[in-house]
């Protein structure tokens, strides 16, 4: 018996390398690597230390080396001043179908302050953003075609079609190169028109196994139970 699962072993091992080189390499052709969707689960906590923030948003980009696929945005939610508060989300990124490294890149764009009159008013609310900046850095620098008022409104009306068209400067995206979309990090959520520090967003992705890699898993994990019992 022991010499049959020896043998049953090496001949599963055998054909999925083969199949793995017929797919990859198509027999001798070069490898072409399909674009598809991939789950990826986003968690972590939002602390604003100032004032309480609203309609936050994840705003993600995808690729290899750049930006290749359309952006998208997901809601966080609702987040009070002075409390640490989780959340944990899940989006469909474009990439990949075989590992390449592919690239993440990340900002946070909300609402802080009090936005129940649903006008915006400069000092008393405004949009928070999660990007690569600094203290006291202007709202131009990062939106110079784009004006605050007009970036609150399509987040108070939870437009996600209308957040990526934001877009920011290249350095204000959080990048992750070659990371595969699993990433850990923590960056500072920013109150502007002129930046200032409103506590941070601790943020991790993971990509989510499919269905069938699972059962996979779990079959080859009871096979190798059942072998060693019958071994035993």
């Amino acid at each position: 018996m022991r010499r049959i699962l020896k043998q049953l072993r090496k001949g599963l091992r055998t054909a999925c390398v083969t199949a793995a080189l017929a797919t990859c390499w198509n027999v001798g052709q070069t490898a072409q690597a399909a674009i598809v969707e991939h789950a990826v689960n986003f968690s972590g906590t939002v602390s604003p230390t100032v004032d309480d923030l609203s309609h936050l948003y994840l705003i993600y980009g995808t690729g290899y080396s750049t930006i290749e696929h359309p952006l998208g945005a997901i809601s966080l939610g609702d987040f009070l001043a002075g409390q640490t508060e989780t959340f944990s989300v899940f989006a469909n990124l474009w990439g990949y179908e075989t590992p390449v490294k592919d690239g993440l890149w990340l900002y946070t764009a909300g609402l802080y302050g009090d936005v129940s009159s649903g006008q915006y008013v400069e000092g008393v609310n405004g949009v928070v953003l999660g990007i690569n900046a600094s203290e006291s850095d202007l709202w131009e620098t990062y939106f110079p075609s784009l004006d605050e008022e007009t970036a609150f409104s399509d987040l108070l009306n939870d437009n996600p079609s209308l957040l990526p068209s934001f877009g920011t400067s290249w350095n204000g995206w959080h990048s992750y190169y070659e990371c595969d979309f699993e990433m850990a990090d923590t960056n500072v959520l920013f109150d502007f028109s002129q930046a200032s520090d409103n506590g941070l967003i601790n943020i991790e992705s993971e990509v989510v196994p499919e269905p069938i890699t699972i059962f996979l898993f779990g079959s080859g994990g009871i096979f190798v139970l059942y072998s060693r019992r019958r071994k035993d």
